[in-house]
């Protein structure tokens, strides 16, 4: 948005930039290709696919207790922000980090015989990503004394295998199950792509419950997508900011109190959308 052309401008001559803007983001809605394209089409898309997700998490779940969640960014932010926030952080673990001390005081920290780990990379060449399950494979054969490690690990992926090494991985049968990382949604906006819903469901999270924050997610984009400022608070978000900047505040602090927050400190980081 041009704060020079809000600069002390009317109330309706930012409610019309702020129209354009609006009618910018819906015309890129499921085109490949487009930033924010995911908008209102990937939480449709896991409402469809939702019977699918429950039944990768029942052939995956077997006697697993915890899951270990391999990823960066927001392949790890995303789920780590919404299972803080709903209490579940007990059996749920994350590595990133491509350090071996650190590796090796999370692999202690983790009951092996009772934890998954999924894997998440959009590509499958993330180098902490694919360090921690090398590191993790490892482990695992040495602990149970079996190469074989395809039923301990779920892979979240992109579906081509010319893109993803991590498919290739899958489709060798390294890695039994998978889900998919979707086109154009960046980690940072993915909460709901398939590794977090995943995991929301292994960690006794019902499908019923996630239909609601699937549709609730639907109801936040609808709004966010109204182009009448008084009834979008992202819109209202921005013309303050704007105002602020042109009044010289260039700073702009969101804090966040209670434990429950931690995740969303790191996931709002990542400067995501609401």
């Amino acid at each position: 948005m041009n704060v020079d052309v809000i600069k002390n401008c009317a109330c309706s001559q930012f409610e019309q930039l702020a129209k354009s803007a609006i009618e910018n983001i819906k015309e890129r809605a499921g085109k490949k290709g487009q930033f924010l394209n995911w908008i209102e089409v990937l939480p449709n898309n896991q409402l469809k696919n939702l019977d699918n997700m429950v039944d990768l998490v029942n052939k995956a779940k077997g006697n697993y207790t915890d899951i270990a969640i391999l990823g960066i960014g927001g392949s790890r932010h995303t789920t780590e922000n919404i299972t803080k926030l709903l209490g579940l952080e007990a059996h749920v673990h994350f590595f990133s980090s491509v350090e071996p001390i650190s590796f090796e005081r999370f692999i202690k920290s983790i009951n092996i015989d009772k934890t998954l780990f999924l894997v998440v990379s959009k590509s499958g060449t993330t180098l902490e990503t694919t360090v921690g399950y090398n590191l993790a494979r490892r482990a695992i054969q040495k602990h149970t004394g079996n190469n074989d490690t395809s039923s301990h690990f779920v892979a979240m992926t992109d579906a081509n295998s010319e893109k993803s090494a991590l498919r290739r991985i899958v489709n060798s049968g390294e890695i039994k199950l998978s889900g998919f990382v979707h086109d154009d949604v960046g980690g940072r906006f993915s909460i709901f792509d398939d590794a977090t819903i995943f995991t929301l469901l292994f960690l006794g999270i019902s499908k019923e419950e996630i239909k609601e924050l699937l549709n609730a997610s639907l109801d936040a984009q609808s709004e966010f997508l109204n182009s009448d400022i008084e009834k979008n608070e992202a819109l209202r978000l921005a013309q303050f900011n704007v105002k602020a900047k042109n009044t010289g505040k260039n700073k702009h602090f969101v804090e966040y109190f209670g434990d429950m927050f931690q995740g969303t400190t790191l996931w709002s980081g990542r400067r995501s959308l609401p």
